[in-house]
C-alpha cells in the first residue's frame, strides 16, 4: 500500500521483476501535461542535494480557440522536446487532458479475507459508467472511515479506459519517448502543493484554475478527502470582457485586463482601489463585469468545502490555495477570502522549486499555468 504522504497514482506501465533483489535508483521523468486544451507544458527537474530544482521547461501556446491540438500537434512538440534543449532521456510522465482520468470516491467495506484491492473492484464494477473490463484502475488516497466503522475505507479511485492509456502510449512512442507514468490532476496538485506547505490535520482546499476547467481538491495529512472537476476557467473572464468592451486586442487586452486590474478595485490589500479603474469609463466596468463569473467559481469552491463539512462538522480549513492560469488574477485570492472566510493565497510554484540559471524560460501566459507539470515532474521513477 502506497504512503499516505506520497500519492503517486501513476499508472505504472512497466513491471520488473524481483524489485527487491535488485538495485533500483530513481530518476526524474520529462513530465507532459496536457490537461489544457490551449496550452502543453513540458517540465523536467533534478536533484539538486536533497532538493529538486527545475533543468528545463518548455510551453507551447494555441491560438486556436475552437479547435484543440490534435495529436500530430502533440507528437511534434513532444518530440521537440524529447530532441534536447535542456531535456534528459526519453521517460516520459504524462497527464492527459482532464476528461481522461475520471475519478469516484467510493465507500468500501472490506469483506472477510477480502483484500482492499479486491473491493476496489467490487465497488468500480457498480461506479463506473463503462464496462470493468475496459478500463485501468488505480487508487489516489485511501482514508478511514470518517464515522469510526472498522473495515471500512474511504478510497478515491482513479480510472481510465484501456483504449485511451495504450492511445497516449503510442503518442509517446511515436514522438521517440517511453511512457513511464499516467497520472491524474488531483495527485499531480497534491504533490505540488505538498513541496512547498507542509500537510496537517487542517484540510488545505487546492484550486488549480484552468483556462477551461478546474480542479479543486480537498486534501490533509492522511490523503484527499475531495476532489471535483468543474468546467470553468479563466477563458470564461476573457469572453466576458470581450463581449462587453470595445478591446481592439480581443483575447491578448482582456487577458491584460484581467491580470492587471480584475477585481483589484473592490479587493485591495491596502484598502485602495484600483487607480485606473477609480476614474471610471470601460476600465471601471472589468470588476463589475468579472465578478459575476468569479461567484459561479466560489460557488463550486464553498459547495466542495460543504460537502466535507457535512461529513466532519467541527473541521476547520487551513486555507484555500490558487494554482494555474487563475493564480495571475488580481484580486482573486482576497475575494476567494473575503466570500468563503478562509485564509486564501495565490502560488507561483517557482517560488516553491529552484530553478536553475541555465534554464531558460518560455513566454507563457503565468507562471501558475507550470503548476500541474511541475508537481507531475516531481514524481520519481525506480530505474534498474
Amino acid at each position: 500500500m502506497r504512503s499516505p504522504h506520497d500519492f503517486t497514482l501513476g499508472f505504472r506501465l512497466k513491471y520488473r521483476k524481483n524489485r527487491d533483489l535488485v538495485n533500483l535508483t530513481h530518476r526524474y521523468p520529462i513530465a507532459i501535461d496536457l490537461s489544457c486544451p490551449e496550452e502543453i507544458s513540458a517540465i523536467q527537474v533534478t536533484a539538486n542535494g536533497d532538493n529538486p530544482r527545475v533543468c528545463a521547461m518548455a510551453q507551447q501556446l494555441s491560438t486556436a480557440k475552437d479547435a484543440p491540438p490534435s495529436d500530430a500537434d502533440r507528437v511534434a512538440f513532444i518530440r521537440h522536446v524529447l530532441s534536447g534543449h535542456g531535456f534528459k532521456g526519453k521517460s516520459v510522465a504524462l497527464l492527459p487532458p482532464l476528461d481522461t482520468i475520471l475519478s469516484y470516491p467510493l465507500r468500501i467495506e472490506l469483506g472477510k479475507q477480502e483484500t482492499l484491492e479486491d473491493g476496489i473492484v467490487r465497488e468500480a464494477s457498480n461506479a463506473l459508467g463503462f464496462p470493468l473490463e475496459e478500463a485501468v484502475l488505480d487508487y489516489a488516497s485511501v482514508l478511514p472511515d470518517p464515522r469510526g466503522k472498522r473495515n471500512v475505507s474511504e478510497v478515491l479511485v482513479v480510472a481510465i479506459r484501456n483504449a485511451d492509456m495504450q492511445r497516449y502510449t503510442r503518442l509517446i512512442q511515436e514522438a521517440g519517448g517511453c511512457l513511464e507514468i499516467l497520472e491524474s490532476a488531483a495527485t499531480a496538485i497534491v504533490r505540488m502543493h505538498a513541496a512547498g506547505s507542509e500537510l496537517r490535520a487542517a484540510p488545505d482546499v487546492l484550486c488549480n484554475i484552468g483556462r477551461q476547467r478546474s480542479e479543486i481538491v480537498v486534501v490533509n495529512e492522511d490523503g484527499i478527502v475531495a476532489h471535483r472537476n468543474i468546467n470553468w476557467g479563466t477563458d470564461e473572464l476573457r469572453r466576458k470582457l470581450v463581449d462587453n468592451l470595445a478591446l481592439e486586442g480581443t483575447e491578448r487586452d482582456a487577458d491584460f485586463l484581467i491580470r492587471n486590474h480584475g477585481l483589484g478595485d473592490t479587493n485591495t490589500s491596502d484598502g485602495h482601489g484600483d487607480e485606473l479603474q477609480s476614474h471610471g469609463g470601460s476600465l471601471g466596468s472589468v470588476s463589475q463585469l468579472v465578478t459575476p463569473q468569479v461567484a459561479a467559481f466560489v460557488h463550486e469552491v464553498h459547495s466542495v468545502a460543504g460537502y466535507v463539512r457535512s461529513r466532519t462538522a467541527s473541521i476547520a480549513f487551513k486555507g484555500v490555495f490558487l494554482y494555474g492560469d487563475g493564480a495571475s488574477i488580481r484580486g482573486l485570492a482576497p475575494y476567494i477570502q473575503e466570500e468563503l472566510g478562509i485564509e486564501t493565497k495565490a502560488v507561483d510554484p517557482f517560488q516553491v522549486i529552484d530553478v536553475s540559471d541555465r534554464c531558460t524560460s518560455p513566454v507563457s501566459t503565468s507562471n501558475g499555468s507550470f503548476a500541474l507539470a511541475l508537481g507531475l515532474a516531481l514524481r520519481r521513477y525506480a530505474w534498474l
